[in-house]
């Protein structure tokens, strides 16, 4: 190569690493004195080869990152991976999946045979005359999963793993509550196929939205969207319509997940996700899951949504310091092993686990008169509203994938709205805190038995302005939810999970309606299936008395807590 060719990548490279080391606010470095080594060819069993980039200090003795992404090896989260930890001390392999964007070979089939291929890695880097032997896997969402997919088959040969808004079981994110995320699944198969023609394009356009996937959300049938989205039949996501989410099906089962196989896992694990984040409930089944079978992973968990600096600065930093630590004493690890960021007192604390021990459940119930408490109300009029999927319910806030919409916002215009029911309780007198699950259970009548009920938690501070906590979706069916004599079902919701303190004089609301698009694919109300539904049929709600929220309220003090 070139000397002064050389030299204005090093110096590029280091204006790059001091960009990121300001925007995401991560700890001092050891060296800027990093070398590169770019397109390495790993060769799979069965004679495919993956392309990797190799980042190593100029540091003796120092262990590896590895992360393994179909998002491009020049990609944003890649960048955001090399060089910080590179300057930080560690070697760091970048490894493009088998398929995708940057010349590695074969097909590209979303999460399966991720485990093959990365232990074949795992095999090569124990080769190489710079591995040390300590090997730490890092990296969010798709790239999580492929830690998971390696630990589980590599035993003690892999030295720590911090997947981050991420999960084992994928499905489970893409179809929450029975129906589909179709603003994470539709912008997902724009970016890769982006990704064909520009890394810095499919970056731009994860911040900046889409038209063209905006097109396509609303788009019927669903199971065409993709010609929209991209000019083309995508085989893995009408499949996936097709086969439905269910991650015991033959399609996902042990083959685009490993959750029966994560209690497994031997080497110290670090979970890291968003209250505000998409993968977050099924994370935290992994967490558990774990722990069940006698795990004790760390658990972190900040303010974050999917995409989001702040968060991808965070897991950094917790990473450096969590592998330097246990690539010294693999046991010396923090006591308190969950470390939740409390929204509402905006403040960090640390428990023995997750949900404390502390955190109880109670209910608390819709009243017909738009009231919400935990006293049980008198029998009164069920409150209706009509869903009409072609004026569906917008997102406003929550779990998104668009950045623009994504996290905590005002709820002031989707409160406005006639498909809409809000219930709210008086002012607190004191503080409420609440750790952990929460859930729904709605009792209601539909004019379709095939309608989707959405359910989220909000603050109303003492000037009446309403900011969503959390919030959740169950599609129901005459199958899944069967009326009784009267004509009257009974819906569970499961919420996303949250940390949050009410403060005194604010008031605690409920929204009840049908859906949150474009979020959730919208309902038709029709009955026909996923894919092909055409025919848009308005529904009308009843909800009931004896529905209500089981909240995970604190029973300690607030102020106490550690």
């Amino acid at each position: 190569m070139n000397p002064l060719t050389n030299l204005g990548g090093r110096v590029l490279r280091d204006i790059e690493g001091r960009i990121m080391d300001r925007v995401l606010g991560l700890p001092p470095v050891l060296t800027r004195d990093v070398k590169v080594t770019k397109g390495i060819r790993v060769a799979m069993p069965d004679g495919i080869e993956l392309l990797a980039d190799l980042y190593q200090p100029n540091v003796p003795n120092a262990p590896t990152v590895m992360s393994r992404t179909p998002y491009a090896r020049v990609g944003l989260a890649s960048r955001a991976t090399a060089m910080p930890f590179a300057q930080r001390g560690f070697n760091v392999l970048i490894q493009s999946v088998r398929g995708t964007h940057g010349g590695s070979g074969g097909e590209f089939d979303p999460l399966a045979g991720e485990e093959k291929d990365a232990l074949a890695t795992l095999a090569w880097i124990e080769e190489q005359p710079w591995y040390n032997g300590q090997l730490f896997l890092f990296g969010p969402s798709y790239v999580g999963y492929t830690q998971f997919a390696l630990a589980v088959g590599a035993g003690d040969r892999v030295a720590g793993l911090l997947p981050t808004v991420t999960s084992s079981s994928l499905s489970e994110v893409i179809g929450p509550g029975g129906t589909v995320f179709t603003g994470l699944v539709l912008q997902w198969i724009r970016r890769m196929a982006l990704l064909e023609r520009s890394a810095a394009l499919a970056d731009l356009i994860e911040f900046l939205g889409d038209r063209r996937t905006r097109r396509a959300q609303w788009h019927l049938p669903l199971g065409t969207s993709d010609l929209v989205n991209t000019g083309r039949a995508v085989g893995f996501y009408r499949t996936w319509l097709e086969v439905g989410f269910d991650r015991k099906h033959p399609y996902w089962n042990g083959i685009r997940e490993c959750r029966d196989r994560i209690g497994g896992i031997t080497a110290p694990t670090h979970l890291l996700g968003g209250w505000q984040d998409l993968a977050l409930p099924s994370q935290l089944t992994d967490y558990h899951t774990m722990r069940a079978a006698g795990r004790d992973p760390l658990l972190t968990i900040g303010p974050w949504t999917h995409v989001d600096t702040a968060m991808m600065g965070a897991a950094i930093t917790e990473a450096v310091e969590w592998f330097r630590a246990v690539a010294e004493n693999p046991a010396g690890q923090r006591a308190r092993r969950a470390k939740l960021y409390i929204q509402g007192a905006d403040e960090w604390r640390t428990y023995d686990v997750y949900p404390p021990a502390e955190s109880e459940a109670r209910q608390w119930f819709l009243h017909p008169s738009g009231g919400f408490s935990p006293v049980r109300p008198d029998a009164g009029e069920p409150r209706v509203f009509r869903y009409d999927p072609a004026d569906p319910t917008p997102d406003i806030g929550g779990a998104a994938i668009d950045t623009r919409d994504a996290g905590r916002r005002d709820q002031t215009d989707r409160e406005a709205r006639a498909d809409v029911l809000v219930y709210t309780s008086a002012a607190l007198e004191g503080p409420l805190e609440l750790i952990g699950p929460v859930t729904s259970r709605v009792v209601l009548r539909t004019s379709s038995p095939h309608a989707d009920l959405f359910i989220r938690l909000c603050d109303v501070d003492p000037q009446g302005r309403s900011t969503n906590v959390c919030d959740g979706i169950q599609r129901t069916t005459p199958d899944t939810h069967p009326a009784d004599a009267n004509g009257l079902r009974t819906a569970e919701v499961t919420l996303w999970p949250t940390a949050y303190r009410f403060k005194p004089g604010h008031r605690l609301r409920i929204q009840v309606c049908g859906g949150s698009f474009p979020r959730f694919a919208r309902n038709t109300g029709s009955g026909e299936p996923l894919a092909t539904a055409t025919t848009l049929v308005p529904v009308d709600f009843e909800i009931h008395p004896g529905s209500g929220l089981t909240l995970p309220v604190m029973r300690a003090n607030p102020d106490t807590a550690h």
